[in-house]
């Protein structure tokens, strides 16, 4: 059985999140949205975002961590379907976890999960359009 690896997620958080924080949202995630780990190609975060916890969350779950600027993130944020005021506060879009996996996903790529929240992680899903 071929895999397509073809869906992003992206993450937002606080400082004080755990990987295990991380897991949850992310298993969250994909469980509400019907898809299977091994669908998973990447996961995205803002620069701003970039820390030891999400590189070591990355390499616990053997996935790419994908690094976007503000002006990538701002490029996918009128595809963004929620609302944060502490994202627009803090970067400026919508949401930062759409808006990284949207990011991530490219051109033409949907969510397929809007952000869910925990306490301490957002996490969306996105859809990379196939060529």
């Amino acid at each position: 059985m071929h895999i397509v690896r073809n869906v992003i997620a992206g993450f937002g958080f606080r400082q004080r999140a755990t990987l295990d924080d991380f897991g949850a949202a992310l298993d969250a995630a994909l469980a509400d949205a019907g898809v299977a780990a091994e669908d998973l190609a990447e996961i995205a975060v803002a620069r701003a975002k970039r820390s030891a916890i999400v590189e070591a969350f990355a390499l616990r779950r053997g996935l790419t961590l994908v690094v976007l600027s503000e002006m990538d993130l701002h490029a996918a944020s009128d595809r963004c379907l929620s609302l944060s005021t502490r994202a627009m506060g803090a970067l400026g879009v919508p949401s930062v976890a759409e808006a990284a996996a949207l990011a991530a996903a490219g051109e033409g790529a949907r969510l397929i999960r809007p952000r869910i929240k925990t306490a301490t992680v957002t996490c969306a899903l996105a859809r990379r359009v196939q060529p």
